[in-house]
């Protein structure tokens, strides 16, 4: 399943909170997305550094989130399962998650609440900074990904682009 958001659209449970989407994305400088080109990485078509990703996970389970606020990693409902987001090993195709503000970004920020695997990102743009809350909660026998915008100030146009490959990234 491949969706991208391009209009105007609220946010809903998938993404864990409520917001806007409108418009270019941002780390295209506002051109739009190229076809087949990673929008969380400027439209160069592969994967953030390593050292640019944080663990989020809920001990059965683990996904990796990159500073521009896209899941390029995650297997589930088991560490040892097949990867549904495995852009970080291959490209784009292979399935993430991205969620980010569609203007440039001039400045992340990123910390873990204290003593948890909590990830906090705040994305400052010309317009404003938002901050995007991701983890995955402890719920049973599922595997929930938690992901939600907070606006801090300003408006900040908002984007989503999901992308789900099972079997690391080899079925459609």
């Amino acid at each position: 399943m491949t969706t991208r958001d391009t209009r105007t659209t609220r946010l809903h449970a998938a993404a864990g909170g409520k917001g806007k989407s409108a418009g270019k994305h941002a780390a295209t400088g506002g051109k739009g997305k190229a076809p087949g080109k990673h929008a969380a990485t400027g439209g160069k078509g592969r994967a953030a550094r390593i050292e640019d990703y944080a663990l989020i996970g809920d001990t059965r389970s683990a996904a990796l989130v990159s500073r521009y606020g896209s899941i390029d990693w995650c297997c589930a409902p088991r560490f040892d399962s097949p990867a549904c987001f495995a852009a970080l090993l291959g490209e784009p195709a292979h399935g993430y998650w991205h969620i980010g503000p569609r203007g440039p970004v001039t400045r992340i920020t990123r910390r873990y609440r204290r003593d948890t695997m909590v990830v906090e990102s705040e994305m400052h743009t010309e317009g404003g900074t938002v901050r995007l809350i991701d983890c995955m909660a402890m719920s049973g026998d599922r595997t929930d990904i938690v992901r939600i915008v907070e606006g801090v100030r300003g408006t900040v146009s908002m984007g989503v682009e999901l992308t789900i490959r099972f079997g690391y990234g080899s079925v459609v």
